[in-house]
């Protein structure tokens, strides 16, 4: 295997052409990884956005259930009152 020697001037050139390489690669990389980041967050919004929309329209059906639950009961404790009353007014 044959060495090739360097002169300071032709060292310090191949270490600069490294160093660029090595910058460069890290740029590209800082580049792509902030690319993808920005997608995750864009995508995780979108996603907050729709489990809000979900929980919304399920918190007014569940309200929309209670509410006719709650009427029923009412309406259950009324006839139940009415029939007592019946009951105690015939006796």
């Amino acid at each position: 295997m044959k060495k090739t020697l360097l002169v300071p001037h032709e060292y310090l050139k191949v270490l600069c052409q490294r160093w660029l390489t090595l910058v460069l690669s890290m740029v590209i990389s800082i580049s792509f990884l902030s690319l993808i980041y920005y997608l995750i967050k864009k995508v995780d919004n979108a996603q907050k956005e729709t489990s809000l929309n979900i929980a919304y329209a399920m918190d007014k059906n569940l309200q929309l259930i209670y509410s006719q639950l709650l009427v029923n009961l009412v309406e259950e404790v009324a006839q139940y009152n009415w029939v007592k009353a019946i009951n105690l007014a015939q006796k």
